[in-house]
């Protein structure tokens, strides 16, 4: 219209701009199996929040007021990556799409195992070997037949050596690897059996005539028989080996070895193997002596003529006698001659008056 009209009043209108929300990992995260997963979150705007995961664990949203927090998960069974997809401000009811990530790196339990079972003699020595699995070094705990034992710092094949003088038992119970990862109830264990060396014992002496045996009795074995054993005969005056090391087996206590001697003898006991598995032997220097009395030898001589009413002399001469000794002739007997008073020169005499 004309003439034109104009109003010059100013109309202002105020706009607030809400900031986008945001989630944040605090970082990637480690733990050891069966332990808590906890990551830490920070927020920006006004909150509360709603947030939105991909863990399919825990549900989603979770919802939180605090702009830092640390989200209690219920641990994953192995390496997992858990991905943000978006977070809703609902202070403000502005929301953002995410791609945030945290990767919660699951590292086993150690393992481990303790080996062999073994059965030994008294006496010998057992490696026991320790089979550790996931990163070393480890540190372990095990038991000596009991006592317990801490070892630092050993790699996987550690070994020790076993030296129980009775059935022992060694078990390993716990282990600890690089990561800081902990097994404590692993309780697997090593028997030793400890089967005790036999023994014989034969010591012992006995006289007989040149010519005569003699059997060696076996009553003094211990241990798991039937038993084998090692023995030489030796010649007493020179040392002299008689048909050297021999070899008896299947032996008891009551057996013997017969020994028929030209000559005194010594029947020693070089070893004894007893029947178990693994066999078990014994060395030993046990003695038996055979004295062998050579058979003596008497000549007699007499006066050839006497005269009537006379008596005459017989002369005893005897070799490789030792007294007393009875000898008999003519129906008549002289008993317990002692060698050494009654006779000089091993020569004996009698008088006779027939």
């Amino acid at each position: 219209d004309a003439p034109f009209c104009t109003n010059t009043a100013v109309v202002t209108t105020t706009l607030n701009v809400d900031l986008l929300p945001t989630a944040e990992f605090a970082g990637d995260i480690t733990i050891c199996a069966g332990e808590a997963s906890i990551l830490h979150l920070s927020l920006t705007g006004t909150g509360p929040w709603e947030i939105y995961h991909d863990y399919a664990a825990e549900p989603s949203p979770i919802l939180t007021a605090f702009n830092e927090f640390d989200w209690l998960l219920t641990s994953p069974g192995v390496t997992t990556t858990i991905t943000l997809s978006s977070v809703v401000d609902l202070g403000t009811n502005c929301s953002q799409l995410l791609t945030e990530t945290a990767t919660i790196t699951v590292n086993p339990l150690p393992t481990g195992t303790l080996t062999p079972d073994a059965t030994i003699c008294n006496g010998d020595d057992q490696v026991l070997t320790f089979n550790l699995n996931t990163d070393g070094p480890f540190d372990i705990q095990y038991t000596d037949d009991g006592t317990p034992v801490s070892e630092i710092g050993v790699a996987d094949g550690f070994q020790i050596i076993a030296s129980p003088n009775a059935n022992a038992q060694y078990c390993l119970f716990a282990i600890t690897d690089a990561n800081g990862c902990e097994a404590t109830a692993v309780a697997d264990c090593a028997d030793i059996i400890v089967n005790d060396i036999p023994t014989l014992d034969i010591t012992g002496t006995t006289l007989i005539c040149e010519g005569d045996c003699f059997d060696v009795p076996f009553n003094n074995f211990t241990g798991n028989g039937p038993f084998e054993i090692q023995y030489e005969i030796t010649a007493v005056d020179d040392g002299a080996s008689i048909g050297g090391v021999q070899t008896a087996s299947g032996l008891i206590n009551g057996d013997f070895i017969n020994v028929c001697p030209d000559e005194s003898v010594e029947v020693t006991i070089l070893s004894v193997s007893d029947s178990n598995a693994p066999t078990c032997s014994n060395t030993t220097s046990s003695v038996f002596t055979i004295t062998v009395n050579t058979y003596s030898v008497v000549n007699m001589a007499m006066d050839s003529t006497i005269c009537a009413g006379d008596c005459g002399s017989l002369l005893f001469d005897f070799q490789n006698a030792i007294g007393p000794v009875n000898i008999t002739y003519d129906a008549t007997t002289l008993n317990g001659l002692d060698l050494v008073a009654d006779m000089i020169d091993s020569v004996y005499t009698a008088t006779e008056c027939p």
